[in-house]
């Protein structure tokens, strides 16, 4: 008896423990960034030396988008060029990654509630 009851105070700490970070798990963070190799690299001199040039982000080149499925705000930061011709490829492989994590936060939040009912039903 003693051991169904530590049991349960087991697997309710887990479960609070879960819930209490679900708002950490509720946010995707998605980054998209336009970079250029530096001339450098052509020529095999990476900043080590080690012949592995550093990408550096293309200024205004950057798109940073948040989705909180708690709350189903999407924030979004974008350049000022975004929606300009030119931009075309950025934007839309930028969209298709939001599209992509609703997808993936969809699979996860699955996931998280099934762990959560296994841990209720294996607490009875």
């Amino acid at each position: 008896m003693a051991d169904i009851a530590k049991q349960e105070r087991t697997l309710t700490d887990i479960l609070d423990k879960l819930l209490a970070q679900a708002g950490a798990f509720a946010e995707l963070k998605i980054r998209t960034e336009l970079t250029e190799i530096p001339d450098s690299a052509a020529e095999g001199a990476g900043p080590e030396g080690d012949g592995v040039a550093a990408a550096r982000p293309v200024p205004s080149a950057v798109a940073d988008s948040r989705i909180n499925i708690l709350t189903a705000d999407i924030s979004s930061s974008l350049p000022k060029d975004f929606f300009d011709g030119d931009k075309a490829a950025f934007r839309d492989y930028h969209l298709k990654q939001i599209a992509l994590s609703r997808e993936i936060m969809q699979t996860n939040l699955k996931t998280v509630a099934e762990v959560i009912a296994g841990l209720r039903g294996s607490g009875s």
